[in-house]
């Protein structure tokens, strides 16, 4: 594949710096906000069922508080502690005071009928009853944004990226808490990631032209640098994420639900905007742009569309069609797309990393299983668990590890590249 690398040339050395200092400074403030975030989840209580917005439960877990205190999927969630959900602050301030170990009372509707149920709630475990994978996919969109934007020495794609990366990173750290400043975060995040994503795809259709134009008379557009269409594009979402926001400080958030729904549904028109540009300049850009944008297109389909279809079935039906948990993973491959896409025009250091990467990831895995095995068969040739005792064998183990290792991360880079690269 052809490879090209392009500049920023509207910028300079003395704007750069302070640029690439309040952008890191930025990635850091929203991974403080997303171990703040964490925190805060950690230290309320575990229910052990979670419920839609319409108060449907749909998920219980199994042997969890809920299920010992008789919930059902498909009951309708009305109270807990005398609070009920819909009072989404008074809600949050309740649970933060919701005392682990005693008992809560627990209110559900079942077929026409209200039951009344005590629960007991448990200190929450580390993955979060598996809502930890909103912060997983979080720092995948934090570190990848960070990675391209230094691998490209901080350009205007590799800036858009990174404010896209942030803001869809600030929006999944923020997902779970109900404090107000969590959520307004969450709301202004929303709105700006459709506006932010487009104008990173304006930015490649810029940079794709450019580099056809040096081998031809291709004129530039720079349409992500043109005032009023970036406008546009970012206006709708952030008076929507802005509005929300309000609404959420005069704690009247439930007041006007629609008004929530107009922000996920701006990621779905952004979206669908995003086709329409798409298949603007498929039809408008010289053959060698189409053929990077349409390689570009492939990866940033497939990896969005499992999550839009998602989306737009959970919004419009009010109806947990899935497993919320499941519609937040489906965002993984997104972040890993768009890398791509932005680094493939530095094809040769990305197949160096990719080299690399295969490398290291099968050296871990071969590692961390001949140290378990090395673990095992110590503790069973000594007989000794693995206390005081079992450390020894551990530590002997390790000094293995680390003798085999030299040799063997040799022999899987001589794979790899007999394998994958056909050196």
């Amino acid at each position: 594949m052809e490879t090209f690398a392009i500049t920023d040339a509207g910028g300079s050395g003395r704007s750069e710096a302070p640029r690439s200092s309040f952008l890191f400074l930025l990635a850091v403030l929203i991974l403080s906000v997303g171990l703040a975030s964490y925190g805060y989840e950690l230290r309320l209580p575990a229910l052990g069922f979670r419920w839609t917005n319409a108060h449907l439960v749909y998920a219980v877990r199994k042997g969890g508080p809920a299920e010992r205190a008789g919930v059902r999927s498909g009951d309708v969630f009305c109270r807990l502690e005398g609070m009920t959900p819909d009072r989404l602050l008074g809600f949050a301030r309740m649970l933060e005071q919701l005392p682990v170990g005693e008992v809560a009372s627990l209110t559900v509707e079942r077929e026409g009928q209200r039951l009344e149920l005590v629960l007991l709630p448990e200190p929450r475990s580390f993955p979060l009853e598996g809502w930890a994978v909103n912060y997983v996919v979080a720092l995948v969109f934090w570190t990848t944004g960070l990675f391209v934007y230094y691998q490209r020495a901080g350009d205007r794609v590799a800036r858009c990226h990174l404010l896209f990366s942030l803001s869809s990173a600030l929006v999944l750290f923020t997902l779970l808490p109900g404090l107000p400043w969590f959520r307004i975060l969450q709301y202004v995040g929303l709105g700006l990631v459709p506006g932010l994503f487009l104008h990173l795809f304006l930015a490649l259709v810029d940079e794709f032209s450019r580099a056809a134009g040096r081998d031809g008379a291709v004129k530039t557009l720079a349409v992500s640098r043109r005032p009023l269409l970036l406008l546009l594009l970012y206006l709708p979402g952030v008076l929507v994420g802005l509005g929300n926001s309000i609404l959420v400080i005069l704690e009247r958030e439930k007041a006007f639900a629609w008004a929530y729904d107009l922000l996920p549904l701006n990621v779905a028109f952004g979206f669908v905007e995003w086709l329409i540009l798409l298949l603007v300049y498929l039809r408008s850009t010289p053959a060698g742009v189409r053929r990077q944008l349409e390689e570009t297109t492939v990866g940033i389909f497939i990896a969005t569309l499992p999550f839009i279809i998602l989306l737009l079935i959970d919004t419009c039906t009010k109806s947990q069609f899935v497993d919320s948990r499941i519609l937040h993973l489906s965002l993984f491959g997104l972040p890993l797309a768009l890398s791509y896409a932005v680094l493939k025009g530095h094809l040769a250091r990305l197949d160096r990393l990719v080299n690399q990467g295969l490398v290291h990831t099968a050296l871990v895995t071969v590692l961390l299983g001949i140290y378990l095995l090395l673990v095992e068969i110590g503790g069973r040739l000594l007989g000794v668990a693995l206390s005081s005792q079992g450390l020894f064998v551990a530590v002997l183990s390790a000094l293995v590890i680390v003798v085999l290792s030299a040799p063997l991360k040799r022999w899987l880079q001589s794979a790899v590249d007999r394998l994958f690269y056909r050196r």
